[in-house]
């Protein structure tokens, strides 16, 4: 028994647009990375999240400028436990400004964020257009993650940036320690 290959339909109006903006969002997610770390001259160092992908990636680059960091990345709707580390005191513990800078989020860290016995905490939920992205330091060691859903409570002198449609009114939020 043979078959026939059914011949293929043009594609409409409406498929040929979501076509089209698929290529372009392929093409833009190939040539752009998904973060970027760049040192400034005070001893900051200014990180911008283009996609919520290569959280490892991103923190080996921190280190690679000098700043101890974990980062990670959860789902939509949750939040690493705020227990799992101790937040660090003085000026060390922020708060930090986070930034919607293109596609991204954008946020600098103090270099005293990073220093000797600090380590950053950097956790994005959801994405770069839907999510937020809470920004700490800690003092001491940070516990792995234990994603939980999001109650909005915050470690003590974390600065968390909300974005997209269902956010209401983007901007930060922070809480002195």
């Amino acid at each position: 028994m043979t078959t026939t290959p059914t011949p293929r339909r043009p594609l409409d109006s409406y498929e040929t647009a979501l076509l089209s903006e698929l290529r372009g969002e392929v093409r833009r997610r190939a040539l752009s990375p998904a973060y970027a770390v760049s040192p400034n001259s005070d001893g900051s160092v200014t990180v911008t999240i283009q996609r919520a992908e290569d959280d490892a990636g991103l923190q080996q680059e921190l280190a690679d400028n000098g700043v101890a960091a974990v980062v990670d990345y959860v789902p939509s709707g949750y939040a690493c436990d705020p227990a799992r580390f101790t937040p660090a005191s003085g000026e060390a513990s922020g708060p930090v400004s986070v930034q919607r800078a293109g596609d991204g989020l954008t946020f600098t860290v103090p270099r005293v964020m990073g220093a000797a016995g600090r380590t950053l905490v950097v956790v994005m939920s959801g994405d770069e257009s839907r999510g937020s992205l809470s920004v700490a330091s800690a003092q001491g060691a940070v516990g792995d993650c234990a994603a939980r859903p999001d109650t909005g409570a915050l470690p003590p002198g974390a600065t968390t940036h909300t974005s997209g449609p269902d956010a209401g009114t983007q901007g930060q939020q922070s809480q002195a320690g």
